[in-house]
């Protein structure tokens, strides 16, 4: 068993750097593993340490990207933005039938 103490939203917020809600939405989503004392959120140290290390990897899909940036950087080759064909407004009908209210007196 471990003797590391889990940690609350707050303190885990400070250690990284983010907003204690930012640390609720990740339990709530299940992208971190916490367990509740009352109304109180803990997280095990063991889940933070792991959270820590599986982020803190690059994936080969990051990895894959980061090189091609690489390479499309250096060829000179940089992203070409062109304006949009400018959308012109549909013309409106000539001809208008007239609205009818309700009966028309005769």
């Amino acid at each position: 068993m471990s003797d590391k103490k889990p940690y609350s939203c707050q303190t885990l917020a400070e250690r990284w750097s983010c907003s204690p809600e930012t640390v609720r939405q990740m339990t709530r989503n299940g992208a971190l593993p916490s367990f509740r004392l009352g109304k109180m959120i803990r997280i095990p140290a063991e889940a933070v340490v792991e959270h820590e290390a599986c982020n803190n990897t690059p994936s080969s899909v990051s990895a894959e990207v980061s090189r091609l940036s690489r390479l499309r950087a250096g060829s000179g080759d940089g992203i070409v933005l062109r304006h949009a064909i400018e959308r012109r407004p549909k013309p409106k009908c000539a001809t208008s039938r007239p609205r009818s209210d309700g009966p028309q007196a005769a």
